[in-house]
């Protein structure tokens, strides 16, 4: 999903961004959202709600966004363009948040 950022020249396009901006989003979620609500009806229809992430899960998902965050610092001196350079700012600034939800933005 972010194999762009090794290249000599990082150009990504903007299919490529919405793809990556909604993994990041989908990462947020998954480290800092609520739980989402349990229905009623779940339970009358034999549906089991999603058990939350285990401690361990979340350790390698932000072990993962770290690295990540590397790769994306390191791409920006080597943007193509500036929509790419914006994305990658803007993608370090959002996995930073991330990782640190309450200091918004950790280093």
């Amino acid at each position: 999903m972010w194999s762009e950022l090794g290249a000599g020249r990082v150009v990504i396009d903007a299919y490529r961004r919405g793809l990556q901006n909604a993994h990041l989003a989908a990462v947020d979620r998954k480290l800092n959202g609520a739980p989402a609500p349990v229905n009623p009806l779940f339970a009358q229809f034999g549906i089991t709600p999603p058990r939350p992430l285990s401690d361990d899960a979340k350790s390698q998902l932000r072990g993962d966004l770290t690295a990540l965050r590397a790769q994306v610092r390191a791409a920006l001196g080597k943007a193509g363009d500036a929509a790419t350079r914006n994305h990658l700012a803007a993608a370090d600034a959002r996995i930073g948040k991330t990782l640190d939800p309450r200091g918004g933005g950790g280093n």
